[in-house]
């Protein structure tokens, strides 16, 4: 597939969170670099994404939703700085033909249905890598 980026973060928020609930959400997060698994990751808060990103040194962060990492344009504004300079939120369900589902993205792909947050954070990495 690709390879050209160097090391992407897909993520995805499990069942039953929202940023915008009482209770931390929690994520399933894949680290690939030139289309190879290097580290899964499963039930993480938004803080150990970021110290991730900088364990891994992520280029990307793969989202099908970035308001499922925080809110609000605000809370992205915020998080933006959070994560280092060199690392950049990509929102792989938008395409220049316009929005595009996971399930949608996966068959033009050739990849399997994403059935779980594990792997719909792959499949995220996967298209933005």
């Amino acid at each position: 597939m690709g390879g050209l980026i160097g090391t992407v973060m897909g993520v995805d928020i499990k069942p039953g969170f929202s940023p915008r609930s009482r209770r931390t959400p929690r994520y399933s997060a894949v680290v690939i670099r030139d289309s190879e698994v290097v580290a899964k990751y499963d039930d993480v808060p938004l803080y150990r994404l970021i110290r991730l990103i900088i364990e891994h040194h992520v280029d990307v962060l793969a989202v099908d939703n970035p308001y499922e990492l925080t809110g609000s344009v605000r809370g992205l504004v915020k998080l933006s700085k959070l994560i280092p300079s060199w690392c950049k939120i990509v929102e792989v369900t938008w395409t220049p033909e316009g929005y595009k589902s996971t399930e949608v993205l996966a068959k033009e792909h050739g990849l399997p249905k994403p059935t779980d947050p594990e792997s719909t954070a792959f499949l995220n990495a996967i298209l933005a890598e």
